[in-house]
């Protein structure tokens, strides 16, 4: 029997012996405050959802966040009345930490990985971005005279040996992508960590401080508004895939599923709505919509679940 049986059990109980020894407004005014009490509805499930930080905080350095996942994450919450949410900031490896220790925590906004699967349940898909591709600093452009196919990246720094490619600690472009970045020589890379990791490449690329990086079409566009930046060159990588999905993940516990089972539900129905599309559109340049409008109808309304 749960706890809240238990007490509505005792409560009747004790409902039925004051009424059986004549305490009549006694046994009213009790009943109403209990009605009238929170404690009458069961509290809502917890979940503590985690965002992995990669907003700015060097100085100097303002590029805009790209919100899509918070946008479309704000849609799914709305059907997802029955949980309490509390929002936390971390790194992914102290968001796996807590999530060992309280398996009522997920993490959002999270690409799918060989290694990753291993110890995380996935949620269908939330948001859809364009595939990711290498993108050149304005000096290496200058550098090189090749075509805009797509690139075989071990080839490619083979080819270009002098070159640096910038590497983001933790961060995941999907299995194929990252099989390919292990085995450029570690001559050839330049890693940072820290929460600003992402942001701090993007401009300096910009600034020809290194020469490659591997980014989505998205963050690059608004990362070069953001700082007055001229467009940079890019191919893309044969082992992509045109377009990469973000998904809310959760620990392998019975707890994780269930909190999985009530997203998916609510991802489906969200889905159905086109402030879904609306959320993602905003983001995507103007020459890409057309592209990005067949990517999204393929993932999202043309695939069953």
């Amino acid at each position: 029997m749960s706890e809240i049986q238990l007490y509505w059990l005792n409560l009747t109980r004790l409902c039925r012996l004051l009424k059986a020894n004549g305490f009549q407004l006694v046994f009213s005014m009790f009943l109403f405050l209990t009605i009238a009490s929170p404690v009458s509805a069961a509290d809502k499930p917890l979940v503590n959802i985690f965002s992995i930080e990669r907003f700015s905080k060097v100085q100097n350095v303002k590029v805009k966040e790209n919100n899509t996942e918070s946008k479309t994450f704000e849609l799914v919450k709305q059907h997802l009345a029955n949980f309490d949410f509390a929002y936390k900031t971390s790194s992914f490896d102290h968001a796996l930490n807590y999530m060992d220790n309280y398996p009522n925590t997920c993490i959002r906004n999270i690409i799918k990985s060989p290694e990753r699967e291993k110890r995380l349940i996935y949620s269908q898909p939330q948001t859809l971005y364009l595939g990711a591709r290498l993108y050149l600093s304005p000096n290496a452009t200058q550098s090189i005279n090749e075509d805009t196919s797509d690139i075989d990246l071990v080839q490619f720094f083979k080819k270009h040996p002098e070159f640096v490619l910038g590497i983001e600690g933790q961060r995941s472009f999907g299995g194929e992508i990252d099989r390919e970045v292990k085995l450029i020589p570690d001559k050839n890379k330049y890693l940072i960590e820290g929460s600003s990791k992402g942001t701090v490449l993007i401009a300096m690329l910009f600034s020809s401080k290194i020469d490659a990086i591997i980014q989505y079409p998205t963050s690059i566009h608004h990362a070069g508004e953001s700082l007055s930046a001229e467009p940079v060159s890019s191919y893309g990588i044969n082992v992509g895939k045109p377009y990469i999905i973000s998904y809310l993940v959760c620990g392998k516990t019975e707890q994780g599923q269930q909190i999985i089972n009530e997203y998916n539900k609510a991802l489906s129905k969200a889905y159905n709505y086109p402030s879904y599309f609306d959320a993602h559109i905003g983001w995507v340049q103007p020459s890409n919509i057309a592209l990005f409008k067949r990517l999204f109808n393929q993932v999202f309304i043309n695939t069953s679940y």
